[in-house]
Parts: structure tokens; C-alpha cells; sequence
């Protein structure tokens, strides 16, 4: 049964082969979804962007306004995170 919005999750798992415009520097969602495999990311009903890192505990989320914004999230929870 479906929710009635759109499912915007991508799981780089599957064989996507999405690449970034050449003439735009800013990130598209499914560009942090490449750079970060072990992160599942999506669009909330709110239109902010959301991103889960796949085997945490506690469960890692962090949110963005923008793909740029989310990927700078996850990339600032790493370095705070590395082992």
C-alpha cells in the first residue's frame, strides 16, 4: 500500500549509473548518494533532505535544506565519528 508520495530513496546498492552535469557544481541528491554508499538518502514530505547511515547505534540521521547542505552534514558527522 503505497504512501501516496513519491519514493525519492536511492540505495546505490542497485546498478544506478547516475552522474552529476558536467556544467553544474552543485550536487544533485543521487551525487551524495554515490559519494556516500553507506548512507541511504531521500526527500521528507517537507521538502527538506534526509540521510541515514546504514548499521549505527544509535541510528545516525542527519537532514539538510539542500543536497549541498546534506552532504556537508554527512561529511561533518564523519569526521566527528572516525574511527
Amino acid at each position: 500500500m503505497g504512501t501516496g508520495y513519491p519514493d525519492y530513496t536511492y540505495n546505490l546498492s542497485s546498478r544506478y549509473h547516475l552522474f552529476m552535469d558536467q556544467g553544474t557544481a552543485e550536487p544533485t541528491l543521487e551525487d551524495v548518494a554515490r559519494e556516500f554508499p553507506r548512507w541511504e538518502v531521500w526527500v521528507g514530505i517537507a521538502g527538506l533532505h534526509y540521510a541515514r547511515r546504514h548499521k549505527t547505534s544509535p541510528p545516525a540521521i542527519v537532514r539538510g535544506e539542500d543536497p549541498v547542505d546534506l552532504r556537508d552534514q554527512i561529511r561533518g558527522w564523519e569526521g566527528n565519528h572516525a574511527r
